[in-house]
């Protein structure tokens, strides 16, 4: 391997040694010894191997690429998952009913905190509290997906909430929450969705509410984060 046919742009300082690569399927290892080569020729080495290793899982047949798909199915499956789950904090967050509809299954049940029933009547409570002015802010942390079948999954998600709205009283109230997402999601039609949620509280706070106007809260630290249609999120979403 000569520096002439690998070198790109300006020398650079050899850096002498060997490199090992591991093939995990087969427990085989590679050894590279590499004589006083170039950063491009290290470059060159490594992208060489790797393609190589890349052709030979490509090329692998009968049993061990069903097993190799199965893992493609269950990746892609998790993160279909983890993409409903986001949809469920944007539509809760922004008061997008679209949003926070995607994220379930219509005959999906919610047992969540006083409602417990049908999903669609979680949608019209959660559609109380956004005609309340409430400003909610969830964050999912943890997210252990175990498949059940090829078509169901139990999903926890940790989330972490910070909820501010008018109590019963009109005073306004903020809590910092914590807890999990206990769910049963389905795959239909190639897509995930909630069918059975259950969510578990682990942590609440009730925090001292600020009383000035959130234009003084705020200050110059803009945009202020809105209600669809009208946050800017969406602007972005419509350009594209």
């Amino acid at each position: 391997m000569s520096s002439a046919a690998l070198a790109i742009g300006p020398p650079f300082v050899p850096l002498p040694g060997r490199i090992k690569f591991t093939d995990v399927k087969f427990s085989f290892t590679y050894e590279l010894l590499l004589v006083a080569p170039t950063a491009h020729e290290m470059v060159a080495v490594v992208k060489g191997v790797t393609d190589a290793l890349t052709h030979r899982a490509g090329v692998w047949t009968g049993s061990d690429m069903t097993m190799s798909q199965e893992k493609i199915t269950e990746l892609l499956a998790k993160e279909a998952i983890r993409d409903s789950i986001y949809r469920y904090c944007r539509g809760v967050d922004r008061a997008d009913e679209a949003s926070l509809r995607g994220a379930y299954w219509p005959d999906a049940t919610d047992q969540h905190g006083p409602y417990s029933g049908p999903v669609e009547g979680f949608f019209q409570w959660a559609s109380g509290i956004f005609e309340s002015g409430a400003r909610n802010v969830h964050m999912v942390g943890n997210i252990l997906i175990e498949f059940t079948a090829s078509d169901e999954a139990v999903v926890e998600t940790y989330f972490l909430a910070l909820q501010r709205a008018p109590g019963r009283d009109d005073r306004v109230r903020q809590f910092l929450i914590s807890g999990r997402y206990c769910d049963v999601f389905q795959q239909r039609g190639g897509e995930w969705r909630v069918f059975r949620r259950v969510v578990v509280y682990d942590w609440v706070d009730e925090q001292v509410a600020a009383t000035e106007p959130e234009a003084i809260r705020f200050g110059p630290r803009l945009p202020v984060g809105v209600r669809f249609p009208d946050d800017p999120i969406y602007d972005l979403l419509r350009q594209r």
